[in-house]
């Protein structure tokens, strides 16, 4: 039941508490000063993104800009993307230690079902998040836990963060847990405001004067506006306008219109210690920079030659329209209204010492010798050449040649892709167990993974992070169809290629799993009904009610008569 709006705040008598919200002032404060000039950078690669052109600075009447920015923008960006969830799940989890391949395989269960989940939060925000790292060169991202008005459980939100929200008072590779945060902002509804107080959500409040945007937002706003691409919609009269400030060791400041508000999902007290990962968020750099914490995205590598190409575009434009629409010079005194025309292509031009009327021909400059280099030096500057985009070769090149040529160009995306495997998605694959360990119902959990959770439910969070582990299954070229289809075959060939006495040694003997092979073959094509082609046999013995199926049964389905072989059981070794 929702707080009547007149039920005063609850007071905060704890000095520590006001002197923490002081403090992050000032925190935020020092930031900002450190990010003024990486928000000025980032405001110039947005406008080279979104191909805008100031026509005040540019002394032509024909503004003219190209989308090569926004094309490496894009295949870059669905590169990843493509490359980095291309099979399922997207990390395959590990035991070390005294872990058991069965809680691992539950853990994988669990994660990649809220990974997986209907409304597809986790794809959305993580292709958000690369397209920001890729436009501004670091990209930020948090897992939220989200209950009901009740407190209870409700899911978890991925939320991809804006590159103008993160602020570090000192860009060092060094940085404390503490030294940097993340500012959201948002609007609710002044009921939901109340239900969350009202929860223990979020857990005390004390009353302040009303609190007004921050400035970096301010300057943000009017950057977007002054580009015709954003509008700012003040809060409703039953709306309140929160902001958050994420901090790096766990703790999360939230402050609205008329409250300061200390969560309770992730500060430290004595019956609710900081959660063991620390905040729950996770980044990605496009180009990293060394002493840096932020990177470089791809406007910024192309930006002068972008400018340098549409400045020459320009005016070859204007040179096509002089030409097009030629000039009359006109003797003043002929009694034209002088007030109806500019100087443009197409209209009078009045001068004194003529002729009444002639025509103007303009000899502009020739051909410029670097306008043919300017594709090469952007494609070398983003590393992403345009045989690793699908265009076609300027000369004639032999299919081998071509090939080694997009194997020579896969090293800068590779090692993007490597990178985003270490600093993010290993960081999610780890957050999301120790989250599900301290938030999702045992019940629950047991719907999802099909057993019994228990022994993943007993376990400390801290044997939880020191006895499982995943890699993330990406490649940089599990995006190409044809590709994809060859190293299924691959996989295959090779497995019915090992002979029976190497898998007999007497030191270590091994059975191959041919059905899971064969099912992440079938995944991997896109195969959707894949349990109705692959159909476990039933052990001798077993009665129909089982599951499974007879021999002669999948032969008469078949409409094929005679005997069948019988397969051997498939044998795991291991632990769990």
């Amino acid at each position: 039941m929702a707080r009547p709006k007149d039920v005063p705040y609850q007071k905060l008598d704890d000095k520590h508490e006001e002197g923490r919200y002081v403090a992050f002032m000032d925190f935020f404060t020092d930031a900002k000063d450190t990010m003024d000039v990486y928000w000025d950078r980032a405001d110039t690669s947005y406008e080279l993104l979104r191909f805008y052109m100031d026509k005040d600075s540019l002394p032509y009447a024909n503004v003219f800009s190209t989308r090569d920015t926004l094309a490496f923008w894009a295949d870059e960006t669905a590169r990843m993307f493509l490359g980095t969830l291309a099979a399922r799940p997207y990390g395959a989890y590990k035991p070390r230690f005294r872990g058991t391949k069965r809680i691992a395989k539950m853990i994988e269960k669990a994660v990649q079902y809220f990974l997986e989940d209907d409304e597809g939060r986790f794809a959305q925000s993580w292709f958000n998040m690369i397209g920001v790292a890729n436009a501004f060169g670091t990209g930020h991202s948090t897992v939220v836990t989200e209950f009901t008005k009740s407190g209870d459980f409700d899911g978890f939100r991925f939320d991809s963060d804006d590159y103008y929200t993160v602020v570090v008072p000192g860009i060092t590779t060094e940085l404390s847990k503490r030294t940097w945060g993340i500012f959201k902002h948002y609007f609710i509804p002044l009921a939901t405001y109340y239900d969350m107080v009202e929860a223990g959500i979020w857990k005390e409040s004390k009353e302040i004067e009303a609190t007004s945007r921050n400035s970096y937002e301010d300057r943000k706003l009017q950057f977007l506006q002054s580009i015709g691409v954003f509008a700012w919609f003040e809060p409703k009269q039953d709306e309140v306008y929160i902001q958050q400030l994420y901090l790096g060791d766990g703790h999360e400041i939230v402050y609205g219109n008329n409250a300061v508000e200390i969560m309770n999902t992730l500060v430290s007290s004595p019956g609710n210690p900081p959660h063991p990962g620390g905040i729950p968020m996770y980044k990605m750099d496009y180009q990293l920079m060394p002493n840096e914490y932020l990177g470089m995205g791809i406007p910024e590598l192309v930006a002068d030659m972008q400018i340098y190409k549409n400045k020459h575009l320009s005016q070859k434009m204007e040179v096509t329209d002089l030409s097009m629409n030629p000039v009359l010079k006109v003797r003043r005194g002929l009694g034209l209204p002088v007030e109806e025309y500019k100087m443009l292509p197409g209209k009078p031009w009045y001068v004194y010492s003529m002729d009444d009327i002639e025509e103007f021909r303009y000899t502009g400059p020739g051909p410029d010798p670097m306008g043919s280099q300017i594709d090469y030096e952007m494609e070398n500057a983003v590393g992403s050449p345009r045989y690793s985009r699908g265009m076609a070769p300027e000369r004639r090149e032999t299919a081998r040649g071509i090939m080694h040529l997009q194997q020579a160009a896969q090293a800068r995306p590779e090692a993007r892709r490597q990178m985003a495997d270490f600093e993010t998605l290993r960081r999610v694959f780890k957050l999301l167990p120790l989250l599900i360990h301290k938030h999702v119902p045992t019940d629950m959990l047991r719907d999802i993974v099909g057993e019994d959770p228990t022994p993943f439910k007993e376990m400390s969070l801290a044997e939880l992070k020191r006895q499982y582990f995943a890699e993330p299954v990406s490649s940089a070229v599990t995006n190409d169809k044809a590709v994809q289809a060859q190293l299924a075959k691959a996989v295959l060939d090779t497995m019915a290629s090992i002979p029976p006495q190497i898998m007999q040694n007497p030191v270590k003997p091994f059975f191959l799993n041919y059905e899971a092979a064969v099912r992440r073959v079938f995944e991997t094509l896109e195969v959707l009904d894949v349990d109705e082609m692959v159909l476990p046999l039933r052990p001798p013995g077993q009665t129909q009610g089982q599951g499974g199926y007879e021999p002669s049964e999948l032969l008469q389905q078949a409409g094929l008569t005679g005997g069948i072989k019988p397969v051997p059981a498939v044998v795991e070794q291991g632990g769990g």
